[in-house]
């Protein structure tokens, strides 16, 4: 194979590198970097603009973006866009918004094509020729140390706002032209206005003009900045001038400026001067060191109308055609092929003993960073699809690659040479290399086992050989001697020519293994593809999953960093955690670890990691840690990792009860209801929108705060009538919370079922009729006494005369009655007990009515037996 050496065109590739490696990345947006190499993220109409033109950007004080369209003025949190337009809003007397700032007093001015409106207090009202405006039609605005408002107008001159009155300059006063684009002022005092006519100076009282005569690039001036260093700068259609110590300078295209067409500029508090062009793009001037951004770069469009640094140091690019754009500088510095990497796909990274970093890519070569100057490798024409995964170097300076198809490679001497199968390797697709301690090179191979190659010559082990599977994604010597092969059906450790398989049945998670990293302890932790971390200690395999808080269950690289952090790879990002951590929970000390999670918010272009090209990560010499990924290789130094202090702004933006807005005020009164509310919240952190995080508590009805993550809405259903606070508080991307928050007082409004009085009225009504009750029941109970009393009575009355003297007839037996009749004995007894009778003939009784028939049956029966 051979191998072609090329060295990439952009000519500032190595000396971001340099810078990237020498400085600390503690600027809001580095100026070593490569504008490519900053964050960006873009919105547009699909998430909420209502147009893609954004005319004007500023931030006021308490946090928000506001944004000026052709379709309204729109207030941005980070998350959502609230447009405010004539459909809407009263006040407005037109949607395209070409000016927007914030006076001292707190008003947020708009200039208009149909007037200038004022917005405070939630309420816009605006400003035309009637009450004195020159035109309706506004380009710029600025306001001076006196708190004058100076109002920038097309085709009517200038305009001064003072105490609540107009006044006017035009060409009649000695302004050059009453077309006036823009307007700013210097720290003197001096005003300067750009003009289709020239720049003008406005100074006690006189106005002077600057044109191509004195030195401007193009009188037709499209904007004028200020700088803090109080250096003029004014955008023309023909260039960038500076006008220092009353010296013009311009610069151009041959100066490296993207485009002559200058539209906007601004500094950011790094130095940076960034200027916006029609249609170049964006160009950042460091020094006298041009560097630019184009729509074919990265931005969505290449006529840049606005610019704007907020407080935590983003720059906003407002676009005519692309929306708005938000720069920021990540965590994380990635080179891709932009910045001359040979693909953005890279696969394994490696360190040479020289220092120089050595990185992978899918299927075309390799590139080498050495010395601030990165070098791609790329193979021939005819093998072009094979890439460089993996790398290792050997003890006599050759360095090995290993190809995805092509075979084994190495590099010696200023020479390439290939091995492949021809030559005995076990499978021309190299997974991972590595050169152990008596410089054995051991090849990984997809399909066709292990190869270690000595003395030149090669020995290869199949799954035939007692390998656990023939794809080896990564091997590893340890301290004691072992070698370690992850492969696709379990782990294989090779020692004193043993060979040892590990599997889900000896207590591995998964059998699937993608990384393997030995740390200072001389603990093997073990990265699966689905199985999350296995730790390998004192004979035993503990796993660690998501479960157990890990971020993902594929490990696809490790690195340890030197705090003692371990580095994961993953195809959701790159995680952190405590190496401390993972011990105490692989010990039973704790129940889950915390891990800190790393995506394109911290710069990374793609959160898809690589791991199939080992190894999938290297810590260099200067503790610089490098992944490769998706979308180009990420790198991060540990030590120089710089949190956010800003803790986020946070406001309640709107409350719903019942389904109804409710008016925000400080104590807000709430008729009778079922109870049903909404309260919709946000908080200002625009370098990682995405992950501010909130809190939430309603007071006299939650018993602790609410974790909402990141939602930010709170529901409550069925909050009985009362007073209550609810308290929002919120952190950034960097864990740093407002516990200030924002409050909201609360008084719901009872039904009269639902007040006390009536509560108390029919606490009071109850007891009452269970005191009516009580009686009723009383009186029965004794009405029932009295009843059972006198059966009672007359029951015991006639158990008496039973019991007493009773007259009967000596003769007939009859007994005389209380009335004095005389009845049958069992009548009377009938009549006087609960006795009854039956009647029967007792034998002298049988014999003395019935002798004669009894004699003559008891013969026939007699005679009958006989």
């Amino acid at each position: 194979m051979r191998w072609i050496k090329r060295i990439p065109s952009n000519v500032l590739v190595g000396f971001f590198l340099i810078q990237v490696c020498m400085f600390p990345s503690s600027f809001a947006l580095d100026p070593h970097k490569a504008i490519s190499q900053y964050s960006r993220t873009n919105w547009g109409t699909d998430e909420g603009l209502p147009q893609i033109a954004v005319q004007c950007i500023t931030q006021t004080r308490d946090g928000y973006i506001w944004l000026g369209t052709r379709e309204g003025i729109v207030r941005f949190d980070g998350v959502k866009f609230t447009v405010f337009d004539r459909s809407n809003t009263q006040g407005i007397n037109h949607n395209s918004i070409q000016s927007l700032l914030q006076t001292a007093d707190g008003s947020l001015w708009a200039g208009t094509e149909d007037g200038l409106t004022r917005i405070v207090g939630g309420r816009f009202v605006t400003f035309t020729k009637a009450d004195g405006l020159l035109s309706n039609n506004v380009f710029g605005l600025y306001e001076d140390a006196q708190q004058n408002l100076w109002i920038a107008t097309n085709g009517g001159g200038l305009n001064i706002l003072k105490d609540g009155k107009f006044k006017a300059f035009t060409t009649k006063d000695g302004l050059v032209n009453n077309y006036v684009t823009s307007v700013t002022g210097g720290k003197d005092g001096t005003i300067y206005f750009g003009t289709n006519a020239g720049l003008v100076k406005y100074a006690h009282g006189s106005f002077t003009t600057y044109s191509t005569a004195n030195g401007l690039a193009d009188n037709d001036v499209r904007s004028v900045y200020v700088d803090p260093n109080n250096i003029l700068w004014a955008g023309t259609n023909s260039g960038l001038c500076q006008l220092k110590n009353g010296k013009w300078t311009i610069f151009t295209t041959k100066d490296g400026l993207v485009n002559n067409r200058v539209r906007s500029i601004c500094t950011d508090r790094d130095g940076n001067l960034w200027i916006g062009t029609y249609g170049g793009g964006l160009s950042r001037m460091w020094g006298t060191t041009f560097s630019s951004t184009t729509a074919y770069d990265r931005l969505i469009d290449a006529f840049v109308s606005s610019l704007c640094e907020d407080i935590e140091g983003n720059l906003w690019v407002g676009t005519s055609g692309g929306g708005v754009n938000c720069f920021s500088d990540g965590k994380f510095t990635v080179f891709g092929e932009k910045e001359g990497l040979v693909q953005d796909n890279t696969r394994g990274v490696y360190e040479a003993r020289d220092g120089s970093v050595w990185v992978g890519s899918d299927s075309h070569g390799f590139t080498r960073f050495k010395n601030g100057s990165l070098t791609v490798y790329v193979p021939t024409q005819a093998i072009a699809n094979f890439g460089s995964r993996t790398f290792c170097e050997g003890p006599d300076g050759s360095f090995w690659t290993g190809t995805y198809g092509g075979g084994l490679c190495r590099f010696k001497d200023g020479t390439w040479s290939t091995l492949t199968t021809k030559d005995g390797l076990a499978h021309d697709k190299i997974l991972c290399v590595f050169m152990a301690k008596d410089t054995t090179l051991w090849i990984g191979t997809r399909g066709g086992g292990v190869s270690a190659l000595k003395n030149g010559k090669f020995k290869n082990t199949t799954a035939n050989d007692g390998l656990a599977n023939d794809i080896v994604r990564m091997i590893l010597q340890t301290n004691d001697g072992s070698v370690w092969m992850g492969t696709d059906n379990g782990l294989n450790r090779f020692r004193d020519g043993k060979l040892t398989n590990y599997t889900t049945k000896d207590g591995l998670s998964y059998n699937i293994i993608y990384s393997l990293f030995e740390d200072e302890d001389k603990t093997l932790w073990i990265g699966t593809y689905g199985g999350g971390l296995n730790r390998y200690k004192d004979d035993r395999f503990t796993a660690l999953t998501t479960k157990e808080g890990m971020y993902d269950n594929a490990v696809f690289g490790i690195l340890e960093d030197k705090q003692k952090d371990l580095w994961l790879t993953c195809n959701r990002g790159i995680y952190r955690v405590s190496e401390k951590e993972l011990n105490d929970c692989a010990d039973g000390k704790i129940k889950t670890v915390h891990c800190t999670v790393f995506g394109t918010a911290d710069g990374l272009r793609s959160a898809k990691c690589n791991g199939s090209g080992q190894p999938a990560g290297a810590r260099t010499k200067d503790g610089k840690l490098w992944f490769p990924t998706m979308k180009g290789v990420a790198i991060i130094d540990p030590t120089k990792l710089v949190q956010s202090k800003l803790s986020p702004p946070v406001f309640i933006e709107q409350a719903i009860f019942e389904k109804q807005k409710v008016q925000i005020d400080s104590l807000i009164q709430i008729g009778p209801g079922n109870g049903d509310l909404e309260v919709h919240y946000t908080a200002l952190s625009y370098a990682a929108p995405q992950r501010v995080n909130f809190k939430y508590m309603l007071t006299g009805f939650d018993k602790d705060w609410i974790d909402a993550g990141t939602r930010r809405v709170a529901y409550y259903t069925k909050i009985p009538p009362g007073n209550y606070t609810f308290k929002v508080i919120a952190c950034n991307n960097d864990g740093v919370w407002n516990m200030k928050g924002a409050t909201l007082r609360l008084n719901l409004a009872a039904y009269f079922y639902q007040t006390n009085w009536f509560r108390g009225l029919m606490i009071l009504l109850v007891i009452l009729i269970g005191f009516g009750a009580y009686r009723l029941r009383v009186w029965q109970l004794l009405e029932n006494e009295k009843e059972l009393k006198k059966r009672v009575d007359e029951s015991l009355a006639k158990i008496k005369i039973l019991d007493g003297l009773i007259p009967i007839c000596a003769s007939c037996k009859k007994i005389r009655n209380d009335k004095g009749y005389w009845s049958q004995l069992e009548e009377y007894i009938n009549e006087h007990s609960e006795a009854t009778f039956s009647h029967g003939v007792c034998p002298e009784c049988a014999e003395k009515l019935y002798g004669g028939y009894l004699a003559k049956m008891k013969k026939q029966q007699e005679g009958t037996a006989s």
